[in-house]
């Protein structure tokens, strides 16, 4: 539509749109960009100008960023460095450029900003809004994150109606987050600095709530990647994990920043038996650590040599799945355990999979 000029509003504008009115709904963003509301297909924030001369035109608030909104006033996080939208290479503090210093000479200009609420799945225009402070604050994924405090003009219709509570844009409706049971349990110690002892990206941390936790056994920790960039689950562990001491499952792995869903989070790694060794009654009593790979086709023991894989607890509803790979060899009765995230996992919360295995009776 772009190509053959039918898009309405083509030249950015401060204000209101011709012909929208507020409250009106729409089911895409695509919308937004053919009848000028919003220019930008996937960014939050829309502008005119450059640099030090920019303003900010329109922003759409949604569920990706920790955006709350009460009683008319809307505390909108900045643009970047949000997994949740694309996953970087490497998180940052954000930075007041493009949208963010728009939005920061909007509020010196004391210039009205055009409001977009993402609700129940469908955009709604709410009007025009004064961007009336700014802070810089510690956000959800551990980064610096901008929150500008828009305030909506008077005279126009209200907002949409929500609870009196602070809400925050989680989900497709204005609920607020559930707190949960798996959240990191405030003021624990860090006993290792780093279990990998370098091995992997990210160190890896034992933290326990109180100083008089016993450790467990030490193992030799085991590292599998490749150079090869495109292969996904072979390139080491890429987020944040640390192993901490649950309530009622011995030790456990959870992940300080969020996890989006289909990421690799690790290989389950360690020494390779079957069922059949003369080992392996004695190495099954014991099962703490060890991974079946099905009848009749051996188990993976990592008692003594492992990775973080060994501390992840089972669960019959797990954020993590198992998956088959299939590199440096073509056997197939002994392929690569992957764990994958299953489904966008929060920060603090922790990691399990169903393992879904026999621990003794092996025939």
């Amino acid at each position: 539509m772009q190509k053959q000029y039918q898009c309405e509003n083509t030249k950015k504008r401060l204000g209101h749109v011709d012909g929208i009115n507020v409250g009106d709904l729409f089911q895409y963003r695509a919308e937004l960009v053919v009848i000028g509301l919003h220019h930008e297909f996937e960014k939050g924030i829309d502008y005119l100008g450059k640099s030090e001369s920019s303003l900010a035109t329109s922003i759409v608030a949604t569920h990706k960023y920790s955006n709350v909104m009460k009683d008319g006033c809307l505390i909108y996080e900045g643009q970047g460095t949000n997994p949740r939208v694309r996953k970087p290479l490497a998180h940052h503090d954000q930075k007041l450029e493009t949208g963010n210093l728009a939005l920061w000479n909007s509020m010196n200009a004391k210039r009205p900003v055009r409001v977009i609420l993402k609700i129940s799945g469908k955009l709604k225009y709410d009007g025009l809004y004064s961007v009336d402070k700014m802070t810089q604050e510690r956000g959800e994924f551990g980064k610096l994150v901008f929150k500008f405090v828009l305030n909506k003009l008077l005279d126009q219709p209200a907002s949409v109606s929500l609870s009196p509570k602070d809400d925050v844009m989680e989900t497709e409706t204005f609920q607020k987050r559930p707190k949960s049971r798996d959240h990191a349990v405030p003021k624990d110690i860090v006993k290792i600095n780093d279990v990998s002892e370098g091995k992997e990206k990210f160190p890896i941390r034992v933290k326990t709530p109180i100083s008089g936790v016993e450790l467990f056994k030490p193992f030799n920790y085991l590292v599998t990647m490749t150079s090869c960039i495109n292969r996904v689950s072979q390139c080491g562990i890429q987020f944040e994990l640390e192993i901490f001491k649950t309530e009622s499952k011995g030790w456990g792995v959870r992940t300080p920043s969020f996890i989006p869903s289909g990421s690799f989070v690790c290989e389950l790694v360690g020494e390779f038996a079957h069922h059949n060794n003369k080992n392996a009654e004695s190495i099954l009593h014991d099962a703490n650590y060890i991974f079946n790979l099905g009848f009749g086709k051996g188990f993976i023991d990592a008692t003594k040599h492992g990775n973080i894989g060994r501390f992840i607890n089972h669960s019959c509803s797990p954020n993590l799945c198992v998956k088959d790979v299939m590199y440096d060899h073509n056997d197939k009765s002994v392929p690569h355990k992957m764990l994958f995230a299953e489904q966008d996992i929060p920060a603090d919360r922790e990691l399990s999979y169903d393992y879904n295995c026999f621990k003794r009776n092996f025939k």
